[in-house]
């Protein structure tokens, strides 16, 4: 479905290119899979100050400026959203659309410089030139960028050392040039190319978590290597570009006026993910005022008042939704996430359940499934359904979601497994699997191996880059940092969530509940939402301190 404030004939000049770029991707890709579970919306606003409105935000609350269109995916719904800029409009939904195109096929972890290559690589794609389509001309903006900009090393670029920086500081334009430039030379401009060398590099990079050792797996050459070859390629500024067959199309696609309703509905579905929670909340009333039953506009309702930890008001305007519409995924879905937050699991698994029915091909309703099946302690359950998600998208986000879901109920040997899964689809360069290791190393204190984590936390110490606040992270885990002096490192709201969430995990291993408790709630009332910690620190809370029921209103 394509809306907006677009133009009309703009809206079908944009699903008519997506609806050619899709063919070529099909063409190109024979056994690719270009459709997912879930409807994929593309929203194009009329210009940039309308798209402001539904820019993404950084971890501090701030609206990304640099950011001109964007993918966001959730578990029932797709959203490509951007400003209908003329010609180049075609380039960012491209873009977006490269990130699903990958995230759908590929079986393994993507670093950020690769993911974003490859997207400003395809986003190049033009559906007619000369009687052909062409892919990789240069882009002009990023042609400028590299011939009046500093050389990013190519050490910071495929092993970032802070990204949120490079993204305030400006410097996030020559990291995307750059990723272009250096993904460009790897599919079209590097000689003697035999067999699939990226293929290569992210199986050797998940095996090794060393960028030296996949670069030289794959291309012949460590970093430095390539960061020479790739100046030199730079400096020539001779890019080819890719023929391919012209993609020949039927008939012309129809684009109709969407509804208020649903207008209404997916603007406050996007002001919600955002974390504009009082926008959201008046699109969504708006859209209920046009019409009281709409389900859709119940559902994010209902996830609205979860986003502000109203889950009794969400559990009963989601389970009005669910018992008017039992086929709509959605509808269960999040009917399964709001019974868990307040740990009704028997009520959640059920609710899973019938989302595993209404849309089979879901990963995510199976792996509500699953997580509710844990928190039961019915792990063959837990452990089929998971294997059923991981079919269905081989995602390797979900062993991390899996394995701080079983962290929350304390299922530590689990978390451990999840977090091990995890590590070997994405390695230990890239923060994420910093990150995630850190859960795993917290799990394996709490099942008295100490060996165990501290063997993990020197993993995690080998990959970590001096000076950056993951290495503080890491230091207070090894307990080389006292409580006191972490808490002082933190710098803004995200960092001091970070602290308190660990603080109060390490207290909590000490036996001192009450104390981490106080860390806990914390997080929750004056931490950063945007922090996977925000998270782990609620469900520490409920798993401490377990509501008194678990029976249905």
């Amino acid at each position: 479905m394509v809306l907006g404030t677009a133009r009309d004939g703009e809206l079908k000049k944009v699903l008519t290119s997506l609806e050619s770029f899709r063919s070529a991707l099909t063409n190109l890709f024979p056994s690719a899979r270009v459709n997912g579970p879930v409807p994929t919306t593309i929203v194009v606003l009329e210009d940039f100050d309308a798209f402001r409105r539904y820019q993404p935000k950084d971890s501090r609350g701030r609206r990304m400026g640099n950011v001109g269109g964007y993918f966001k995916s959730q578990p029932d719904a797709n959203f490509i959203v951007f400003p209908y800029v003329g010609d180049a409009s075609y380039e960012l939904i491209f873009h977006e659309y490269t990130h699903y195109f990958v995230r759908q096929n590929v079986r393994t972890s993507i670093p950020l410089w690769l993911n974003e290559g490859l997207a400003e690589f395809y986003s190049t794609f033009r559906p007619d030139f000369r009687g052909q389509s062409v892919l990789g001309a240069p882009p002009e903006d990023r042609m400028r960028t590299l011939r009046e900009n500093t050389f990013l090393p190519v050490l910071d670029l495929v092993s970032p050392k802070d990204m949120e920086k490079m993204w305030r500081s400006g410097r996030i334009d020559m990291f995307y040039a750059e990723a272009w430039a250096l993904t460009h030379y790897l599919t079209i401009g590097r000689k003697n190319v035999v067999g699939s060398p990226i293929a290569v590099y992210l199986n050797t990079l998940a095996a090794t978590d060393s960028q030296d050792q996949a670069f030289q797996a794959a291309f012949g050459v460590d970093v430095a290597g390539m960061d020479r070859e790739l100046r030199d390629y730079v400096r020539r500024y001779l890019f080819q570009a890719a023929v391919i067959p012209k993609v020949v199309r039927g008939s012309e696609p129809v684009v109709e006026a969407a509804p208020e309703v649903v207008a209404r509905q997916v603007q406050g579905t996007l002001l919600e993910s955002n974390d504009d929670i009082p926008e959201a909340e008046r699109e969504i009333q708006r859209a209920l005022a046009v019409d009281p039953g709409h389900v859709d506009s119940r559902v994010t309702l209902g996830t609205l008042r979860l986003r502000q930890d109203r889950n009794a008001e969400a559990i009963s305007i989601l389970r009005e939704a669910a018992d008017a519409a039992p086929t709509v995924m959605a509808a269960q879905y999040y009917l399964g996430v709001a019974l868990t937050r307040e740990w009704r699991h028997v009520e959640a698994l059920a609710a899973f359940t019938r989302a595993t029915k209404a849309n089979e091909a879901n990963p995510y309703a199976w792996l509500g499934l699953s997580e509710a099946a844990l928190a039961l302690g019915r792990d063959a359950q837990a452990a089929a359904t998971l294997r059923r998600a991981l079919l269905l998208e081989a995602n390797p986000g979900f062993h991390r979601g899996y394995a701080r879901v079983a962290f929350g109920v304390g299922k530590n040997e689990t978390a451990v497994a999840s977090t091990r899964a995890y590590l070997d689809s994405v390695g230990l360069t890239d923060e994420s699997g910093q990150y995630a290791a850190f859960i795993g190393a917290v799990a394996e204190l709490r099942r008295g191996r100490a060996e165990e984590a501290r063997a993990l936390l020197l993993e995690i110490e080998a990959a970590v880059r001096p000076g950056t606040w993951t290495e503080t992270v890491l230091r207070f885990l090894q307990e080389k940092v006292e409580a006191d002096a972490f808490l002082a490192k933190a710098s803004d709201v995200g960092e001091r969530t970070e602290a308190h969430t660990y603080i109060g995990l390490r207290q909590d291993i000490a036996g001192r509940r009450d104390d981490a408790l106080t860390h806990f709630k914390w997080v929750v009332t004056q931490g950063s939402r945007n922090y996977s910690e925000y998270a782990i620190a609620r469900a520490e809370i409920r798993r401490l301190e377990p509501p008194t029921t678990t029976a249905s209103p």
